[in-house]
């Protein structure tokens, strides 16, 4: 029992030095700042609100704002996968970052982690939403410049295969006749008619 006491006691005196070398800490502190004609009051609130700041300012919170504020204008299936690529790609990396503190070569790094599974193209695309949440973080005078514009030429290139042109006379008339028994949409159906006339025509 006696043993239990002296434990607890040796504690509680840890306990309270600590507390008192915190203090002295403190106390040194607000008259070094004092010195240097700084209020420590006014330097708590600064750090008080430089936290706050940046939990409010970090790629995440800017991304949601933005995302809330132009969901409306989008497609279901558009802000679907807007924000699907942000939350895969970009925030499990960036999002607890100030917007600002991001590095282009930070960015780059993580949209490369893209291009190494072989989704060039998802690539590109999350590079340019995140230049719309930079566009965004601009305009609402938390960000100074749009970081994926310096990624131009960065990334590995789109390419995309044109499809093969029908020639043959018989697969002509056989695309002609599944146009004509197409039994969807009217306007659909109006425009596919007038795709063979279209392809007539070679725009220079």
């Amino acid at each position: 029992m006696s043993l239990d006491v002296e434990t607890t006691g040796g504690a509680g005196e840890n306990i309270r030095g600590s507390v008192l070398k915190e203090a002295r800490n403190e106390r040194d502190q607000a008259r070094k700042l004092l010195s240097e004609g700084i209020d420590p009051s006014e330097e708590r609130k600064a750090k008080k609100y430089n936290i706050y700041s940046n939990a409010n300012n970090s790629f995440k919170a800017i991304a949601e704002e933005w995302f809330n504020i132009n969901k409306p204008k989008w497609t279901e299936t558009t802000a679907h996968n807007k924000w699907l690529r942000l939350t895969k790609h970009i925030l499990p990396y960036l999002g607890s970052r100030p917007i600002k503190n991001i590095t282009t070569q930070e960015l780059l790094s993580v949209i490369r982690m893209v291009e190494t599974q072989g989704k060039i193209e998802t690539a590109h695309l999350t590079k340019n939403i995140v230049g719309e949440v930079y566009a965004f973080a601009i305009a609402t005078d938390r960000a100074d410049r749009n970081i994926a514009l310096d990624l131009k030429g960065a990334l590995v290139p789109v390419v995309r295969k044109n499809m093969a042109t029908i020639t043959d006379p018989k697969e002509i008339g056989g695309l002609l006749r599944a146009i004509d028994s197409y039994a969807g949409d009217y306007i659909t159906k109006c425009a596919l008619r007038l795709t063979p006339i279209k392809s007539q025509f070679v725009i220079c």
